[in-house]
């Protein structure tokens, strides 16, 4: 649903009035079942149609919202038998981020940021350090082959051609796509 409402709202189709209620309903399913980033996620969409209505102040409130959720989310990621925090420091970025462009509380921000470095903090002991070896000699010794023999102007263009080459519009592609969700 989060997907459609973003396509109607980039095509600019629907009531934003509407469209804004039912992303705040959507919120509040969510935030009763407990799904911080689901409510998040709508609280957003409320502020995006908001915004296209016009109604600039709703927006920035809807996006106050969101931020306490993301703050939510942030929390969950610290607690519970898959806490990690260095991944709840970075997701109170987002929080702290929200608050300071749609005029949250200079108070309520510094305590997100403190919260942040505590985390921070706190992520250090789960850094760990590892090794791994890899042996690639079999590796070279397959390219050395290819290239055995050969004339260095005839190798430079094995190598050039030997791999291919990257298609930028279908990386651009699935970049986009990939950062879609």
């Amino acid at each position: 649903a989060a997907k459609f409402m973003r396509v109607l709202l980039d095509c600019e189709c629907g009531n934003p009035a509407t469209m804004a209620q039912l992303a705040h309903e959507i919120s509040e399913r969510s935030r009763l079942a407990k799904n911080w980033l689901g409510a998040k996620d709508y609280r957003e969409l409320k502020g995006d149609w908001l915004h296209e209505a016009k109604d600039f102040e709703a927006d920035r409130q809807a996006r106050r919202e969101a931020a306490e959720f993301a703050v939510l989310v942030a929390e969950a990621r610290a607690s519970g038998p898959a806490a990690q925090a260095s991944a709840a420091a970075g997701l109170y970025v987002d929080a702290i981020e929200l608050l300071r462009r749609n005029g949250g509380s200079p108070e309520r921000i510094a305590e997100l940021r403190a919260r942040r470095r505590q985390l921070q903090e706190a992520s250090m002991k789960e850094m760990q350090s590892f090794m791994t070896k890899t042996d690639i000699t079999d590796l070279v010794n397959e390219e050395r082959e290819i290239y055995r023999g050969k004339d260095f102007p005839t190798a430079l263009l094995i190598l050039a051609f030997r791999y291919p080459t990257v298609a930028l519009e279908e990386l651009k592609k699935q970049t986009i796509e990939s950062a879609r969700g």
